[in-house]
Parts: structure tokens; C-alpha cells; sequence
């Protein structure tokens, strides 16, 4: 997160024209906290008038406490019609609020993701979030409500609770399940990803093997002998790509385990990436050293420099949020070749 990003989300609901307009969240809190006739009720929405710049702006642990703290008042309402009719007055308010985000002029959606530099899902790294903008159509990536907005509306433009992913990921994996900062991390949170690093781990036989489960299913039972030659230059696929994170302090550790569990990550990178590596280790002892020397004499005009040349086959970490697959490839292919220069 950059200080440009908050400065223009700062603008985008504080900005002078934003919060005298009347279909705008913050008149629409005024309003409802006027006309609400309930005193419970009145407490929740002052708590969100007095809060909102926390709400909008805060990192995601401040969130956290907001939301118990949100929570407990929204509580003290007994009656129930009472309490879901303030929910759904909230929820109706915060949506529409995010609905604005999709496309306005001040700061929306897709300024998001061009500040951000993201053009892969940073909760998968294998998926394109496209960003593109055009008269004839536009596209981009969604977002995933770390704090489920339909629960929480109040955190629906919150701008540390919004993750450009993809569907997959967001719709399919996370969809509306509760997630917390004890069990689960975000792209936000700095370091996390160095304890994270992909292995080839060759197996011992077939039924080590992560497979989808409809071949599991129609998995003939023969004994079938592992070639580990092959598989260690990349002629076969008897291995798995493993995620280790076993460097990583005991709390680091099971926010990455949450999350590798909660979006599939080893089994997405076996059923459809273990080719993709296999070709990735066999290039890597294809240009070793002596030939990409020779490449780079070769070749003088499309290479100047011999990181070029090495960057064919380790891709820089500058890139990882660019390029689907950049950190599996530098991981393994430096783990794989490191018996020899590269």
C-alpha cells in the first residue's frame, strides 16, 4: 500500500464535492442516524460516523478490533427486526458506496490496481488479472473482501480490505468464508512471503502423486516403478511441487498454511503446472553456462548483459507480481541447478 493510494482514497470519500453529495455515504450516515428510532440503533450508526476514517483508511489489524468493537454494539440491540434493520440499512448504504468505486472519477477499481502494480492474483500467482480500459469495454481484476463485506458492510470500501484477485480465487475458493489475521495473511503484510518457497519433491511411488481427484478415481492399480533420473533433468513428472514454509515462526507459519489450504495452491500447481516445471528444470541444464556464454557472443545484439541471458530461465523477483509462475520458477530452478553455475 502507498501513500498515493490512501491520499487518493482519502479523496475519493472525503473530497470536498464527495461528502456534500446526498447519494453519498457520508450524507446517507447523517441521515440515518437522524431518522433512526431506536436509541440501540442510534448507538450503531454514531459508532460508525465516529469511526469511519478508521474504517476506511486503517490497516487490517485496526479493522479487526473495529469489527469486535462494531460488533459488541450492534449486539446491545435485543431485538432482533430491530438489529437486521439496521444491518440491512448499512449494508444497503456501504454496498452502494462500493458500487461508486467501481468506476468514479475521483478513485476507483481499477486506479486501485494500476497503483498497486498488480497484473497476477497475489493470492495464487497463476492466474492474469488483466487491467484494461477502453471506450469499446474494460476488464479487471476482482476484489476479495478480506472481511466479508455481506457480514461487515461496514468494511466494503475499506481500502486495506480490498485484494485484487482473481475469480478463482475470490469466488470459487474464498467466496464468503471467514477469515482472520491468526489463520490467513494478505498481500499487505510485508515478509510474509519470504518464508514461502516451492520445491520439486521427487515421490516414492504413484500414490504420492497429488493428482485431481477424478483421475484418483480412475487410477489403475499397478505398481509402476519411479524413474528418479528422469525426473531429476526434467524428462518426467514423478514428483510434486511442494510449498515449504517450514523456516517460518510458528505464527507466519499458519498464516501461510490458512492460506495455502483455503486457495488450493498445491493441489492448482500439480494438476496443472508440473509439466510447465518439468520443462522449466530441462531448460535450466540446457543453458548452463558455457552455452549461455556462448549466446551472449553469439548473440551480442539481443544480449548485453549475461543477466539477461541467466534471466531466460531465473526470472527476477522484481517481476513476481507481473508474470504468472516467476517465484516457482526461481525456486526450483535455483534449487535444482544449484550443483552446477548458472
Amino acid at each position: 500500500m502507498t501513500e498515493k493510494i490512501i491520499s487518493r482514497h482519502t479523496e475519493f470519500l472525503f473530497g470536498e464535492e464527495n461528502v456534500n453529495k446526498s447519494g453519498r455515504i457520508n450524507k446517507k450516515l447523517e441521515a440515518a442516524y437522524r431518522g433512526e428510532r431506536s436509541k440501540l440503533g442510534k448507538d450503531v450508526f454514531k459508532f460508525v460516523i465516529d469511526h469511519f476514517k478508521e474504517i476506511v483508511l486503517s490497516d487490517l489489524e485496526t479493522l479487526f478490533e473495529i469489527k469486535e468493537e462494531y460488533t459488541e454494539v450492534l449486539n446491545r440491540i435485543s431485538t432482533e427486526s430491530t438489529k437486521k434493520r439496521v444491518h440491512n440499512k448499512l449494508k444497503k448504504m456501504f454496498h452502494a458506496e462500493y458500487k461508486y468505486f467501481y468506476s468514479d472519477p475521483v478513485f476507483n477499481a481499477y486506479q486501485l490496481q494500476s497503483l498497486l502494480d498488480i497484473n497476477i492474483c497475489p493470492l495464487c500467482a497463476t492466474q492474469f488479472i488483466f487491467l484494461y480500459e477502453s471506450q469499446s469495454g474494460s476488464t479487471r481484476g476482482t476484489l476479495d473482501h478480506f472481511i466479508d463485506k455481506g457480514k461487515y458492510p461496514i468494511f466494503a470500501v475499506s481500502i486495506y480490505n480490498l485484494i485484487p484477485a482473481c475469480k478463482v480465487c475470490n469466488s470459487d475458493f474464498k467466496r464468503t468464508l471467514t477469515v482472520d489475521l491468526e489463520n490467513h495473511y494478505t498481500p499487505y503484510e510485508k515478509g510474509v512471503i519470504d518464508y514461502i518457497k516451492f520445491r520439486k519433491m521427487l515421490i516414492q511411488n504413484e500414490d504420492e502423486k497429488i493428482v485431481p481427484n477424478i483421475i484418483e478415481q480412475l487410477k489403475i492399480e499397478e505398481a509402476t516403478e519411479i524413474d528418479y533420473v528422469s525426473a531429476l533433468l526434467g524428462i518426467n513428472d514423478d514428483f510434486n511441487i511442494r510449498v515449504d514454509y517450514s523456516s517460518a515462526p510458528p505464527n507466519i507459519f499458519k498464516k501461510i498454511d490458512g492460506n495455502i489450504k483455503l486457495f488450493k495452491v498445491e493441489e492448482l500447481y500439480n494438476i496443472y503446472h508440473r509439466k510447465f516445471v518439468r520443462e522449466q528444470i530441462r531448460k535450466a541444464y540446457v543453458y548452463n553456462y558455457i552455452y549461455r556464454k556462448q549466446l551472449m557472443y553469439n548473440f551480442s545484439n539481443l544480449f548485453v548483459t549475461e543477466e539477461e541471458v541467466r534471466a531466460l530461465i531465473v526470472p527476477n523477483v522484481e517481476d513476481d507480481n507481473k508474470y504468472i509462475l516467476n517465484k516457482l520458477i526461481r525456486d526450483i530452478v535455483l534449487v535444482e541447478t544449484e550443483r552446477f553455475s548458472i
